[in-house]
């Protein structure tokens, strides 16, 4: 038996990494935020969109001098024009980013 069917495009994913040392646990959450937006940006920057279906990685230590959190996001490549207009990919369809619509003074 032969099966035929259209073009199958599995992507490949790549992981995205942040590793970070600091003093004080008290900004966790702020920095948790500014570095997936870090990470985020840098992934698009490179061509790739955030793979919605894996949820993003976080996990903090305390060595007993230092806190060190580590974030992990997904993405694969779709190119740097696709990536800055997606907000990311969910079963193999790109979701487009909600843009904020400037209203210029100069029009």
């Amino acid at each position: 038996m032969r099966i035929h069917s259209k073009k199958m495009n599995h992507k490949q994913i790549k992981r995205f990494q942040v590793r970070v040392e600091f003093a004080d646990d008290a900004g966790i959450p702020r920095l948790k935020y500014q570095y997936e937006s870090m990470l985020t940006h840098d992934m698009r920057s490179k061509g790739y969109v955030r793979v919605l279906d894996i949820d993003t990685s976080f996990s903090v230590e305390f060595d007993g001098q230092t806190w060190v959190f580590l974030m992990t996001l997904y993405g694969v490549y779709v190119g740097k024009k696709k990536a800055w207009l997606s907000e990311g990919i969910t079963q193999g369809k790109l979701v487009p980013r909600s843009m904020r619509q400037t209203i210029s003074s100069q029009l």
